[in-house]
């Protein structure tokens, strides 16, 4: 894992004792198998979840999205995964950045 991210020039992500007390990060991606109604319900559910309260949500998609925030670039996918601490995706594809 950390390889790669030295192939792209970026730091490979902290580990997660280093961030105590900080906020998380969320991202929810989206996915064809994953219908957009179901991903929003989820979204809505975490948001009202006080136990989440310190984790910041967002909603991505990879590529040909309105919440896509990459164009497809790997490189901004990698530093987005770097950068995430929980990961929720349906099946398929969009899970296949978990082995980071």
């Amino acid at each position: 894992r950390d390889r790669m991210y030295k192939q792209y020039g970026l730091d490979p992500p902290l580990p997660v004792s280093t961030k105590l007390g900080q906020k998380r990060k969320a991202i929810f991606i989206e996915n064809k198998r994953y219908p957009n109604t179901l991903l929003d319900q989820a979204m809505r559910a975490a948001k009202e979840d006080e136990d989440l309260a310190n984790v910041m949500l967002e909603r991505i998609a990879w590529s040909g999205s309105r919440f896509s925030q990459t164009g497809g670039d790997f490189y901004e996918q990698l530093k987005i995964v770097r950068d995430t601490d929980i990961h929720i995706s349906g099946p398929g594809t969009g899970m296949m950045y978990q082995t980071f």
